[in-house]
């Protein structure tokens, strides 16, 4: 896979609902293009940081 087939594929890939070959092969691109690492190290960063501040809207004080 390039990088054009892997950002096509992204969102389906971090839902888990790839094809498992799919889903290796994209994990594989990832680890060895440092675009791509770079690029889901971010999305994944920005996920867990909108996880954070809406866990924090909805905890009472």
């Amino acid at each position: 896979m390039d990088c054009r087939q892997i950002h096509q594929a992204y969102s389906v890939y971090l839902q888990g609902k790839l094809p498992p070959t799919q889903m290796e092969w994209v994990a594989q691109h990832i680890q060895n293009c440092p675009d791509c690492f770079l690029l889901d190290q971010n999305v994944r960063k920005a996920f867990l940081d909108e996880m954070t501040q809406d866990s924090n809207k909805s905890t009472p004080k």
